[in-house]
């Protein structure tokens, strides 16, 4: 399952912003992603920056639904997304993040997929 909130960082933890419904102790993995600031577009004047009224994907939704829908198709594997689009994918991670940069994807969303029935590591 995959669940996107906010959280802030404050004195060594993530702290989430709204009520999260995870379990005490409990192993997860993250993807941290620094929220986009309108000054970002008006960096060189604006020269870079393009016109739109769509509102930016800042939490990466698009994505989330892919990976949830079509993980299954991908185990062990890296995959890149824009948006609900599949930009390559393979064993390398570096590879497919290196295919996506190629195929024009400024900011490629990247994933490992783990086999469903890997277990979990435990440590010691």
């Amino acid at each position: 399952m995959t669940t996107v909130i906010e959280a802030v960082f404050e004195n060594g933890v993530f702290k989430p912003l709204v009520e999260a419904d995870f379990k005490e102790n409990h192993r997860y993995k993250m993807i941290v992603e620094e929220p986009g600031t309108e000054s970002e577009s008006r960096i060189n004047g604006g020269a870079d920056a393009t016109e739109t009224t769509e509102k930016p994907d800042t939490y990466r939704t698009r994505e989330m639904e892919w990976l949830s829908k079509h993980r299954h198709e991908y185990p062990g594997e890296y995959v890149a997304l824009d948006g609900h689009r599949l930009i390559s994918h393979g064993t390398d991670g570096r590879e497919v993040y290196q295919q996506a940069r190629a195929a024009g994807v400024k900011v490629p969303f990247m994933a490992h997929i783990e086999p469903a029935d890997n277990l979990p590591f435990g440590g010691w």
